[in-house]
């Protein structure tokens, strides 16, 4: 309301109160999002089971499901889980830094 009476517009309000004080939510479910897309598996495996499409590619959760339990090939199964949260822990640390606070205020 101070910023309406200062004579802010409605961009500039969404620009520099909402957004800033947003922050930390878009920060957390950006790591929620990037972790979730790394890790699905129940819808796509539903919708396709064993018949994924091998040649549109594959999901990193419904690949790993194949290599370890349709083919027995757990090893290769395993480094694939590895990849995957190594993955998910870099572009979370990345999403943080993009959303960290400055420090000119």
């Amino acid at each position: 309301e101070a910023a309406a009476l200062d004579g802010c517009t409605g961009l500039a309000r969404v620009r520099y109160i909402t957004l800033p004080l947003l922050r930390n939510v878009l920060c957390t479910c950006l790591v929620l999002a990037i972790t979730g897309a790394l890790k699905v598996f129940d819808l796509p495996w539903v919708m396709f089971g064993a018949g994924m499409p091998q040649d549109q590619g594959w999901l990193t959760g419904t690949y790993m499901y194949d290599q370890t339990f349709n083919r027995g090939n757990v090893d290769y199964g395993s480094t694939i889980a590895m990849l995957i949260v190594i993955l998910g822990v870099i572009l979370s640390n990345v999403a943080n830094r993009v959303f960290r606070p400055s420090d000119d205020l």
